[in-house]
């Protein structure tokens, strides 16, 4: 999952709670798979909160360049069994 983005305007009232919990059964019976890795920026607070209370787990931190813009995010595993 590249991104999962809600406006600011709608943060801080569980649709991102709901939004990801409905997304994620979607996922996980629409595609015969058990995990699925995301990303967010490492100093991201609200999103690293969000995932991490829906199971995902950190697994590594990860450095890249887009255009003139340097990133660093965390990469973050939800596993379907133990998530």
């Amino acid at each position: 999952m590249s991104r999962f983005m809600l406006d600011k305007k709608y943060q801080e009232r569980g649709l991102g709670r709901q939004a990801l919990h409905a997304f994620l059964n979607y996922f996980f019976l629409s595609y015969d798979v058990l995990s699925l890795y995301t990303g967010a920026e490492i100093d991201n607070v609200v999103a690293l909160r969000l995932y991490e209370s829906m199971g995902f787990q950190r697994q590594e931190t990860i450095q890249y360049d887009a255009g003139r813009e340097h990133h660093v995010e965390i990469r973050l595993l939800y596993n379907r069994e133990t998530g």
